[in-house]
């Protein structure tokens, strides 16, 4: 099983935005996968409770509560029969427990707004998963999420400087868009809608898909039917752990 950690210790970065979009997507692929909501505000089970009957299957585990320092993520989901484990973690998290987060994640997803109060706390983020985390320099484990971007802004412009100088990689850019403020209130990821309405967003979700299973993937034909590229992406991942 693959267990992916949203993480910011600051609230409204867009974690379970995030989360919730990723699960739907691995979803959608057609691959079993768990969705962990350990925030209190349960913003993503209330996500998945909205969730159309019809769409893919997701698994939901609602952690509110469970003592993290005793039980790890891998035994909420073991008896689901799950293959991947998004996990949506709480916000404001004590330091000293981003290791009991991250010691069982293969992947963390850090999303970071572009404003001067977020950039600052992604730094203090990186530094504590360094020295608390267990998170190691070129372990391949942490990526950021540029989170709400508008681009040709200035406050884009001065968010990839600053990330530009961070030896951390940067996956993707989520767009400022009313896609995931629409997707939110339908309990749908936005890689769900209709090709003409999520074509400009289609090409984050294949970067962090790619580096989820880091992987190199085969050249791939051109296709107009983005669920179906990203349907063969995700026919290549193992089906044991990375």
């Amino acid at each position: 099983m693959i267990r992916i950690a949203v993480l910011n210790i600051k609230g409204g970065s867009g974690k379970s935005t995030l989360a919730t979009n990723l699960a739907a997507w691995i979803a959608q692929c057609g691959r079993h996968v768990a969705l962990v909501d350990y925030d209190p505000q349960e913003s993503a089970t209330a996500w998945l409770n909205r969730r159309p009957a019809d769409r893919p299957h997701i698994a939901g585990v609602s952690a509110k509560g469970s003592d993290v320092r005793l039980t790890r993520v891998y035994r909420l989901v073991d008896a689901l029969n799950t293959e991947f484990a998004v996990i949506d973690t709480p916000a404001a998290l004590p330091v000293q427990e981003l290791i009991y987060y991250c010691r069982d994640a293969h992947k963390v997803l850090l999303p970071v707004l572009p404003s001067r109060i977020d950039t600052d706390v992604c730094a203090r983020m990186i530094r504590h998963l360094h020295v608390h985390g267990g998170i190691k320099k070129g372990d391949g484990r942490l990526g950021i999420i540029a989170s709400r971007i508008r681009l040709d802004t200035l406050a884009y412009k001065q968010l990839k400087k600053f990330l530009a100088i961070l030896e951390i990689p940067v996956i993707a850019d989520i767009r400022d868009s009313q896609n995931y403020v629409r997707c939110a209130e339908l309990g749908l990821g936005v890689t769900e809608l209709p090709p003409y309405q999520r074509g400009a967003d289609m090409a984050a979700w294949e970067a962090i898909l790619r580096w989820i299973h880091p992987a190199d993937t085969p050249e791939r034909a051109a296709s107009s039917e983005h669920a179906s590229r990203i349907a063969q992406l995700v026919n290549l991942l193992p089906d044991r752990d990375l």
